[in-house]
Formats: structure tokens, sequence, C-alpha cells
């Protein structure tokens, strides 16, 4: 792989940017088991501010990046895209919102300063 996984992710970040706009409130991503251990795999949970069917809608869009970055770095995304007020109403209870909350990097948050992880020390955790 060409490019450092940050660079990458930063790179995919800017494009879920431009699918979700203003919607985009805020991204989590954690390192994930590859059985074939052939690339490099990472799940991210995108959080935005549309109904389920909007959702829906972009899905194909965001399938097709994440093809993109698997056959153009070797990175193997897998993106879950919820809503953020779902997100915030049930992570305390919720397995897979704790997890994230718990494991998960903040990638981006809409307000403030946007590419937490560049400075952040779990970003080891991704390298």
């Amino acid at each position: 792989m060409g490019q450092g996984i940050r660079e990458i992710l930063n790179q995919y970040v800017k494009v879920v940017e431009k699918i979700y706009g203003k919607h985009l409130k805020q991204i989590y991503c954690s390192r994930a088991e590859d059985a074939s251990g052939e690339n490099e795999k990472m799940e991210v949970l995108l959080l935005v501010d549309l109904p389920a069917a909007e959702i829906r809608r972009h899905s194909e869009e965001l399938a097709e990046v994440g093809f993109e970055y698997l056959f153009r770095h070797g990175v193997r995304i897998l993106p879950s895209v919820k809503s953020a007020e779902e997100f915030r109403r049930w992570n305390s209870i919720h397995p897979l919102y704790q997890a994230v909350k718990q494991k998960g990097i903040l990638l981006y948050q809409q307000f403030g300063k946007p590419y937490l992880w560049e400075e952040a020390e779990e970003y080891e955790a991704l390298s």
C-alpha cells in the first residue's frame, strides 16, 4: 500500500463529506480483523441527520467509494450509516454504539476541529 492509512482515511473523510454534505455529523473508525490478511480492513460508522430513506439513497454511491479504496489502496472500508439522533439516544445501551464510543476513533465531527484523529494518541491503534 503506497499511502499511509492516515492519508487514506483523510481522503475518505473528504469524499464522504461531499456525499452527505451538511448532513454528516460524525465519523468513527476502528481497525477490524481481516481473516485473509490480504487487505487493511477498517470499520467506519457515519452519523448523519437524514431519514432512513435518504440514507438508503446514498448507499450505492458509498459502496462505490468503498470499492475504489479497496482496489486503489488495498484498504477495505466497511461503512455503516446511522442516524446521529439514534446514536445519541441509544449509545449508552446499544452494544454496537457502546463499542464505538469505547474503542472507535473519532475521525470527523461537523462542529469544532474536524479532523480530531490527526493529533489523537488513539490513532496509533490504527497504524
